[in-house]
Order: C-alpha cells, then structure tokens, then sequence
C-alpha cells in the first residue's frame, strides 16, 4: 500500500465509507494479522509499553492500528503526526524530475477522485456477463 496524497482525508473515507464496514472489515483483517504475528510483535511491547493481548482487541480499524503500532514504532507519536508527515500531497511541490504518479480512482479511501463511487457498485460493474 503506498501512502496517499492526503492521509486525514483517506482515514476518513475509510471510516466512514459504506456505513464504516470497510474500516470494521479491516480492522477485523488487522486484528487476526497482530494475533498470528504476536511472536514477532512481542520485542514492541517493551518499546512502546504496550502489552499486545490486551491492546489487539481494542484495535477496531485503521486509526486504531496507527495509533497502537505504526505510529509510535514510526517515531510519530500520534496518528495525525504521522498522517501529516506521510501524505504525498505536500511534497509534490519538491519534486524536480518530471514523474508519472499512478492514483487508484476505485479505492475506497481516496479523496481525490470527483465523485463518489460505491466499490460494492463498482465490482458488480465489473463483472463478466454469462453467455
């Protein structure tokens, strides 16, 4: 996944799109993730004084994530520190070599596409019709 040009604005269509069940989806997904790697994430619980089997369930979609994990072992501290510093947005001023930047028009998080588009909607579109 790479950053997007804005992650306030991404964090919050994914909290909110489709009534939140994207976001409860991944947090589902991110829950059962941290529960199968918990070995591994066991040296962070020293690091960011955090014991992992009470704070996993507690961890109901993407900010909850940015808050418990990627956010503090990133240095950041905080969410919105760390959405501040990884959106692409502000930087692209300083970029000086001409660059073809790809942007998902489907996903669910992004702002910048014109209108809003149901990705449920979108993959019925998508599919195949049956000859």
């Amino acid at each position: 996944m790479c950053a997007g040009f804005d992650l306030f604005s991404c964090t919050k269509n994914v909290e909110r799109n489709l009534f939140g069940i994207y976001n409860m989806g991944l947090g589902i997904n991110l829950r059962r993730k941290l529960r199968e790697h918990e070995d591994a994430l066991k040296p962070l619980e020293n690091i960011l004084k955090i014991n992992l089997k009470e704070e996993i369930p507690k961890v109901k979609g993407m900010r909850d994530f940015d808050q418990l994990i990627t956010a503090p072992t990133l240095g950041y501290g905080f969410p919105d520190n760390y959405y501040r510093v990884a959106s692409l947005g502000p930087r692209l001023k300083d970029i000086k070599v001409p660059t073809l930047l790809f942007l998902s028009l489907i996903h669910i998080s992004e702002p910048t596409r014109r209108t809003p588009i149901s990705y449920a909607v979108f993959c019925l579109k998508k599919k195949k019709k049956k000859k």
